[in-house]
Order: structure tokens, then C-alpha cells, then sequence
């Protein structure tokens, strides 16, 4: 799905992505874990295409990124929701713009809404609705213009972890249903582990990825009650706490 080689991006004179190489097969999820200012956004922002690289590329589906994709959908960690809009129509505004048939707009949007748990609240504003309410929405959005690649930056880190939590299960399951790839950020090791097929760890400071992980327990529901979980939550932490040494 993506192939990334030799990426390098720089904000003026400051080198925020260096030697970035990575595959991610279709229909498959990756997470990219690290702290904060080693380039996590960046990474995620030159594949959405906002970002130009200095040298290197970013290739979807074998096509080299050079604008925004239309097939590739976005959703930030402050969700992007328009608050003088309605739930129903915040949903609704990616297929608005595409000007997309009333009656078939109309359709995808209630499914989603649906599928989401959002009926009950789809006149509500924004600033009527919580946290994960909210961020349903953001997902709603997302998925009504039918992506093959969605793009997620910190999208949990501002919710409570029962919340949190039952997020992740959506996502899981969108993914599994739909079979569309996943890139998501995340501070959160747990996260990482339980939504990344890959796992990709970047340095703290060089904008280098220091390690690369493949997580064979991926896509079972039950996994954060299982012994593998914290062990694999366990391996994620000391490569983290080696930091520039892992290569």
C-alpha cells in the first residue's frame, strides 16, 4: 500500500525526517510510536501528501504522492469539526464537497451515523457532544468518501481510557470489515500494540526510525486480556528506552 524510500523533510533549516524507509503491505495497519518532536506528524503529513519532501518518496499503491489523494482520508487530533455545523452535517461535508448525489449522500451518511452509535445525537453541535462522541464523528467523516488509506494523528490521546479503549475496537473493526490500511500515531504503547499490525519506533531527536516491529497477534479482539499483550507492550517499551542505539 505504501512504499517510502530515502525520505527526508526539513522545516527550513531543521531536519525533522531523515533515511525514513518503510513498507506497509494493503490492507494492512501501522503504527509509528516515539516522543514528542521525533517526527511521528511529519512522517504522517508526507504521506497525506500536506508535506513536500526534500529528497525521497512516498509511493501509494505504486504511485509516487505529489498532492493530496482523494482515496486517502485525514483525521486530526483536534477531530476538525466545523462547530456552527450539525453532527449530521459535519459527517456529510466530505461528500458535500465532492458533490456527491443527495440520495446516495444522504445514504452513506445515515449508515455511518448508524454504524457509529450516533443516531440519537445527529442534530447535536459539536459543543453538545463528548469527547468520543466527537471523535466518532471525525471517523464518520473519514469514512463516507470510501478511503482505501486512513491517516490517524493522536487521534485518542485527548479521551479517558474506557473511552479510549472503545474507540480502538471500532477501529479495529472498521478495519477488519473494510480491509483499508491504517497509519496511525500514538504516545500510547498499548495502542500501538493493540492497532499496529507494524510497529514502527522512531528515534527521540534525528527523525531516524529506530526500530521496526512486526506484531503477530494483530486483529484478535481479546488481546489486551492476553499474557502476549503486556509482552509485547513490555518489548515496545525497551526498544523505546534505547532510543538512538536500536538500528
Amino acid at each position: 500500500m505504501i512504499d517510502i524510500e530515502n525520505l527526508e523533510v526539513r522545516y527550513g533549516d531543521f531536519t525533522a525526517l531523515k533515511d525514513i524507509n518503510l513498507h506497509i503491505p494493503p490492507h494492512s495497519t501501522c503504527a509509528i510510536i516515539g516522543p514528542s518532536g521525533c517526527g511521528k506528524s511529519t512522517l504522517l503529513y508526507a504521506v497525506a501528501g500536506i508535506l513536500k519532501p526534500v529528497q525521497g518518496r512516498v509511493f501509494i499503491q505504486g504511485e509516487p504522492v505529489k498532492k493530496n489523494r482523494r482515496e486517502t482520508s485525514l483525521i486530526l487530533q483536534n477531530y476538525g469539526l466545523l462547530p456552527w455545523k450539525t453532527l449530521w452535517d459535519n459527517v456529510a461535508l466530505g461528500l458535500k464537497i465532492r458533490k456527491e448525489d443527495k440520495e446516495i449522500l444522504s445514504k452513506k451518511v445515515e449508515d455511518i451515523i448508524s454504524k457509529l452509535g450516533l443516531e440519537k445525537h445527529k442534530h447535536n453541535y459539536p459543543s453538545q457532544l463528548s469527547g468520543g462522541q466527537q471523535q466518532r464523528v471525525a471517523i464518520a467523516r473519514a469514512l463516507t468518501v470510501g478511503p482505501d488509506l486512513l491517516l490517524l494523528d493522536e487521534p485518542f490521546s485527548s479521551l479517558d481510557a474506557i473511552s479510549r479503549e472503545i474507540l480502538q475496537n471500532i477501529l479495529l473493526q472498521i478495519h477488519l470489515e473494510e480491509k483499508m490500511s491504517l497509519l496511525l500515531v500514538t504516545h500510547n504503547i498499548e495502542e500501538a500494540v493493540y492497532l499496529g499490525q507494524k510497529i514502527v519506533i522512531m528515534e527521540p531527536s534525528s527523525g531516524r526510525i529506530a526500530h521496526i516491529l512486526e506484531n503477530p497477534h494483530f486483529g484478535d479482539k481479546d488481546f489486551r486480556e492476553k499474557l502476549d499483550f503486556y509482552k509485547t507492550c513490555m518489548e515496545v517499551r525497551k526498544l523505546m528506552e534505547k532510543g538512538g542505539d536500536i538500528r
